[in-house]
C-alpha cells in the first residue's frame, strides 16, 4: 500500500509540474506575440526580419486608395457573413511599407490581437487585389472585438471560399 501512495503522490506532483510549465509557456508565448486577446486599436505594423519597418495608423490605412467588393465569408463556427467590404489591397500596404518586399519576400503572415495567424504567398498578393486589409463593411466601420465586431482591421481573401484566412482583429503583417 505504501508503494501505491507514493506512486499516486508522484503522479500528482508530475501533473502539477506539467500544468505550471504549460501555463508559463502560454504566458511567454503571449508576451512574445504581443497578443492580449483584447481589442486592437486599428494600428498595423509591418515586420521584416523581426523588426518593425512601418507602423500604419488606422487613419493612414483608411486614407489609402481603396476598393469595395462583395463577399460571403463562410464560417463553420460563427455562421456565414455577407456584405460589401471596403479596404486596401494588401499589396499596396506592403509597397507603402517598403517596395522591395514585393520582389524579395515570398510569404506574408497576418496576425490578430488574439494570436490567430493566416499565411499568404507573395504571388497571391502581387497577382491581384483579392487580398485586402478591410476596415469597413456595408458602409460602416468594422467594430472592435469588445463591440461584437471583427475589426477594426481585418484581412479578407476575396477569392477564398471559406473564411479560414480572413483574419479578424488584424494588428501585424510579417513578411519573409
Amino acid at each position: 500500500m505504501k508503494g501505491k501512495i507514493s506512486a499516486s503522490k508522484l503522479m500528482i506532483a508530475v501533473i502539477v509540474v506539467l500544468v505550471v510549465i504549460i501555463g508559463a509557456a502560454a504566458w511567454i508565448n503571449q508576451q512574445n506575440n504581443g497578443s492580449s486577446g483584447g481589442d486592437a486599436d486599428g494600428s498595423l505594423e509591418v515586420v521584416r526580419d523581426g523588426e518593425v519597418i512601418r507602423q500604419f495608423s488606422y487613419e493612414e490605412i483608411c486614407s489609402m486608395d481603396s476598393a469595395s467588393f462583395e463577399k460571403e465569408i463562410v464560417s463553420g463556427n460563427k455562421g456565414n457573413e455577407s456584405g460589401v467590404y471596403r479596404g486596401v489591397p494588401l499589396r499596396e500596404i506592403l509597397a507603402a511599407a517598403d517596395e522591395s518586399i514585393l520582389s524579395e519576400c515570398s510569404s506574408v503572415t497576418g496576425t490578430a490581437s488574439d494570436g490567430f495567424v493566416s499565411v499568404y504567398s507573395m504571388s497571391e498578393i502581387t497577382g491581384s487585389d483579392s487580398i485586402a486589409v478591410v476596415y469597413e463593411k456595408d458602409g460602416e466601420p468594422l467594430k472592435k472585438r469588445s463591440e461584437g465586431g471583427s475589426g477594426p482591421l481585418r484581412i479578407v481573401a476575396a477569392d477564398d471560399t471559406y473564411g479560414t484566412r480572413s483574419t479578424q482583429y488584424l494588428t501585424r503583417i510579417e513578411v519573409s
